[in-house]
């Protein structure tokens, strides 16, 4: 199978390179001046895939999925981890506001716990009758954990799962256990940032980074990581937190980068296996009788 398409000059292309994935639309603008003969041609080209990442008929899904996130970056992050562990497009995800409020109102991590404590939007969100199969996420940062209202206590030795399992746990008691079978629990140590490090640094394990939110901007101010123009416009203010993180982390929406990343933190791996799960049963439920 085709992976990648090389042109070089031809009409107005220089030099150009196409990676394709299992369907490609190519679309681009029309050429200034129509030739003499056979109508406008496209000279600027790219391609959009036409489908999730391609995986056998009987495994793509029809899925709908609700999401409660601290914030816009963690939704952004969100999103990309979606498309590559489950092939769910950004158009298929509802979101709850529970990052909207400004962190001076309140910290946005006890709005998520508020989310779950009322789940007045997630029976919304489960009671609005369609034909998809529903999934809801819960993301949440350990690392506030010790704050008050969030109370939960850290392991005296450093084992990262028990500290997502005790936050996990806290989580599924305020939401009593309702829809316990169709919600997966995003729980980063400490903090999405983590999951997408492993696409820019080398090191073997970015689960107990400190601070993996500095950590990833100074990563992403590195030379020649992008160009001037390109690192301008990620931080720029106006492009919002949410375009940001889901552009730096694209790199997970394909499954061999969030194979490697997840290979790398352990608490990313945890959910990636998580949403598997839900789509293996979705899968089950969906064959016919």
């Amino acid at each position: 199978m085709l992976s990648r398409v090389t042109i070089q000059n031809y009409k107005s292309i220089v030099d150009l390179t196409l990676e394709l994935g299992r369907f490609n639309v190519f679309i681009g603008e029309r050429a200034r001046e129509a030739p003499a003969r056979g109508g406008p041609k496209v000279h600027a080209l790219r391609t959009l895939d036409a489908r999730p990442p391609w995986r056998p008929p009987e495994a793509v899904l029809t899925m709908r999925v609700g999401i409660v996130a601290e914030g816009r970056g963690d939704l952004g992050v969100l999103t990309r981890i979606l498309k590559g562990a489950i092939g769910v497009e950004e158009d298929d995800v509802d979101e709850t506001d529970a990052h909207a409020m400004r962190a001076e109102q309140r910290g946005n991590w006890s709005r998520v716990i508020e989310e779950c404590r009322d789940r007045a939007r997630v029976r919304a969100f489960f009671e609005v009758p369609t034909d998809e199969t529903k999934l809801l996420v819960v993301q949440l940062d350990a690392a506030e954990c010790a704050l008050a209202g969030y109370d939960v206590e850290r392991p005296q030795a450093r084992e990262p799962m028990r500290l997502c399992d005790r936050i996990e746990r806290m989580l599924r008691g305020w939401m009593e256990d309702e829809y316990a079978e169709q919600t997966c629990f995003a729980i980063a140590l400490e903090e999405t940032e983590a999951w997408v490090l492993p696409l820019y640094v080398a090191d073997a394990d970015t689960t107990l980074i400190r601070d993996p939110k500095e950590r990833l901007k100074n990563t992403l101010n590195r030379p020649n990581l992008f160009s001037d123009r390109e690192r301008k416009r990620l931080f720029a203010k106006e492009l919002g937190e949410y375009v940001r993180m889901r552009e730096v982390a694209k790199g997970l929406a394909r499954r061999k980068g969030l194979d490697d990343c997840s290979g790398r933190n352990v608490s990313l791996r945890g959910f990636v296996e998580c949403l598997d799960a839900c789509a293996t049963a979705a899968r089950s439920s969906e064959q016919p009788e």
